[in-house]
């Protein structure tokens, strides 16, 4: 009776797993039930719709964090200070910001006369004299026909930039004064003004 008590329960067991092993391959996984319910919205998708779909995908795959420490790692200790303050800067309201100071080799450039249509061009240049690295935000300028251009990165202390603008005397004539104000982390204001002035002589 014990021997057959014993037989009885192995042939429970074995059919017990026997049974969980067919119901595990007949059960779809997570992983296909999600694809085929993609496959399905695909279908329903126009053809700009479904790059928009690739693009966020691509997204996905990407881990910018672990790009930028990649990046970290291969600069030197001064750099690393660098841009750490630069992406806590990012994180920061106007006043909140660490300001450092800077000098300009001037501030106004007067280009003189040109004919209308000529295009008055100067290059300003800014020196970083404070502790901290120095980071143009944007900047606007009072009119269209001025165009400023200024560096994108972050200016370390005791290093040097330019910033050059341009302008376009098409249609404008007479005594002109332009002027371009600079967002930045400099004391004492979070901003500079360059100006750049001159007379346009019309079109005979």
């Amino acid at each position: 009776m014990k021997k057959l008590f014993l037989y009885c329960l192995l042939f429970i067991v074995l059919f017990s797993a026997d049974l969980a092993a067919q119901n595990s391959k007949m059960k779809p996984s997570n992983n296909v039930s999600h694809q085929d319910s993609l496959k399905k919205t695909l279908v329903e998708l126009n053809h700009s719709e479904k790059h928009k779909v690739l693009q966020y995908a691509h997204q996905l795959k990407q881990d910018v964090d672990q790009q930028i420490i990649a990046e970290y790692n291969m600069l030197t200790e001064e750099q690393k200070k660098y841009l750490t303050a630069y992406a806590k800067s990012l994180t920061e309201t106007e006043k909140e910001k660490q300001l450092t100071t800077i000098s300009w080799d001037s501030d106004t450039f007067e280009f003189g006369q040109i004919d209308e249509g000529e295009i008055a061009e100067h290059t300003f240049k800014v020196t970083n004299t404070g502790k901290l690295p120095l980071v143009i935000d944007s900047a606007k300028s009072s009119c269209s026909c001025t165009v400023p251009e200024y560096p994108s990165y972050p200016i370390p202390p005791g290093e040097s930039a330019e910033i050059t603008i341009k302008f376009d005397s098409n249609k404008r004539t007479g005594p002109i004064q332009k002027a371009v104000v600079l967002y930045n982390n400099s004391s004492p204001n979070f901003r500079s003004i360059l100006k750049i002035k001159g007379l346009v002589v019309p079109k005979k």
